[in-house]
């Protein structure tokens, strides 16, 4: 009984030496502050932009962490090497005072249809802790011409197995606004396969 109570002991100071060679503290000590402004983009901003029209404009958000005083700071633009002509961005931002938001409208004319196009937006007197550097990918989609919403398809797909002749109603179709190219919505959903297995 002895030895077990000595062992027990000895395990004992064994893990009181071990707890104590712990520490809850963790020593933090903060970054330093950002010069300057330390305007950023917001993690919210999207960089990539759908667009319904080839010409028009969009608004992007900027921040900056200082509050105190009215500012102007200098927004760089590096157009993508396909948008140089296509936007046009202030290459300032000004914040009120108080005001730690802004707005950039971006304006865009000529787009072409279905071709992505890229611009960096750069804040010059810019923090470290944030986004200083906003790349935006925009396209505009092309818009196809419905010309029926009730095409036919008569499907063989799976004859082989016992579904022959598989009549699918109410597709719709799609004509190229330019080009003699037409294109149909995919019939093969749940009703289909369905369809095939009654």
């Amino acid at each position: 009984m002895n030895k077990i109570f000595n062992k027990l002991f000895w395990v004992m100071a064994v893990c009181g030496l071990t707890m104590t060679a712990c520490s809850d503290d963790i020593d933090w000590n903060p970054g330093a502050a950002a010069d300057g402004q330390g305007v950023f983009f917001p993690s919210s901003q999207s960089s990539s932009i759908t667009l319904t029209e080839t010409s028009g404009s969009f608004e992007v958000s900027v921040f900056r962490t200082v509050s105190s005083g009215a500012s102007t700071t200098q927004i760089t633009v590096t157009p993508g090497e396909n948008a140089a002509g296509i936007f046009t961005v202030p290459t300032e931002v000004s914040f009120a005072d108080g005001v730690t938001e802004a707005k950039i409208t971006v304006t865009y004319q000529n787009m072409k249809r279905d071709v992505p196009y890229t611009l960096t937006l750069s804040a010059v007197d810019g923090t470290p802790y944030g986004i200083t550097d906003l790349t935006i990918s925009a396209i505009c989609p092309l818009v196809w011409e419905v010309v029926s919403t009730n095409a036919t398809l008569i499907d063989n797909m799976f004859e082989a197995f016992g579904a022959a002749g598989v009549k699918l109603t109410g597709i719709t179709v799609e004509k190229h606004p330019e080009l003699n190219k037409y294109r149909f919505k995919s019939p093969y959903d749940n009703s289909y396969f369905n369809s095939c297995l009654a």
